[in-house]
């Protein structure tokens, strides 16, 4: 059982509540009345990275995030994938599974990203359409062939089929692409991007339907400029070990803050938003979602206190 002052992502409100946790899911939750100090959210979800950015293992990356409130990744292996092919998916899945934190995978799309690359492997049709059968495996990874796309390349399209076939969302990649062309890309059911770099750019993949990653990582930084836009979720993308020791997901949300978004919005763009978007079965302190707690000192700082997942203290 937890008791404390939580942050309901539904609708807004932040009250006292004990929480009855029984095998790691929530079953009950209970206004009641006492003071406490800090605010229980949801844990954290970074919804888009490249965990080999941070030249780390996905447990390694688990050690260093987790005291930041991350609860949950989804990550976009396509650059092990490059390497190694299927092999290298594997390893990453495999290594996962030695940390509480949890890891979601996107299969890969563009693997080599353009046929003028040399790459170690190829990820076709056949291993897009096995890895997307893994419960593990959560979408179609970022579709960077957007020509191929506008072009109806028949490959690009059979793995947007294949996507659909699963019943599995399909991200997106498309810097600038704009007008007719950007139409053309959204038509086919990709139903993210995370490389808006303008806020006017962002604005028209909204009206478009497309859900907005916005990035605040080591290299792309565009919060700032996105913050008046707003957007679904916020992303690293790429983060870079020293970053990481410096806060994850806890540190975009005080920037987000910091910048102009709404305290209640930015904390739903990193728990309910990318788990209902992924169909994952946690994001928010409510009956049936997995208990994945963080304790914060304020919806300003965002200093992580204490961290559970599936009820259990973690860090």
């Amino acid at each position: 059982m937890l008791r404390g002052n939580i942050l309901n992502v539904f609708t807004g409100d932040i009250y006292p509540a004990e929480i009855i946790i029984e095998d790691g899911i929530i079953k009950i939750v209970r206004k009641i009345k006492a003071d406490f100090d800090g605010i229980l959210l949801p844990g954290f979800i970074d919804s888009h990275t490249h965990i080999e950015s941070s030249l780390v293992t996905p447990s390694s990356f688990a050690e260093a995030t987790i005291p930041h409130g991350t609860t949950a990744v989804i990550s976009d292996p396509h650059e092990i994938a490059n390497v190694m092919g299927l092999e290298g998916i594997d390893f990453m899945i495999e290594d996962s599974k030695r940390v509480p934190l949890k890891f979601f995978f996107t299969a890969p799309s563009c693997v080599p990203a353009t046929e003028f690359e040399t790459a170690g492997a190829k990820i076709g049709i056949n291993e897009i359409r096995t890895l997307l059968e893994r419960d593990d495996i959560v979408a179609l990874g970022e579709m960077m062939d957007f020509p191929g796309v506008i072009s109806e390349n028949p490959e690009v399209i059979k793995k947007i089929e294949v996507a659909k076939e699963a019943c599995k969302p399909i991200d997106g990649h498309a810097p600038l692409l704009s007008g007719d062309d950007l139409c053309k890309y959204v038509e086919k059911g990709i139903s993210t991007d995370h490389e808006s770099v303008y806020a006017e750019e962002a604005r028209e993949k909204k009206e478009l339907g497309m859900k907005i990653m916005i990035r605040e990582g080591s290299s792309a930084k565009n919060l700032q400029e996105l913050a008046s836009i707003g957007g679904d979720f916020l992303v690293s993308d790429d983060i870079e070990p020293g970053d990481l020791i410096e806060g994850h997901m806890n540190a975009i949300l005080r920037k987000a803050v910091e910048y102009g978004i709404d305290e209640v919005e930015a904390v739903r763009m990193v728990t309910i938003n990318p788990a209902d978007h992924y169909s994952l079965d946690f994001g928010a302190i409510a009956p049936g979602r997995s208990a994945d707690i963080v304790l914060v000192d304020n919806l300003k700082n965002f200093t992580v206190k204490k961290v559970f997942i599936d009820g259990k203290l973690v860090a």
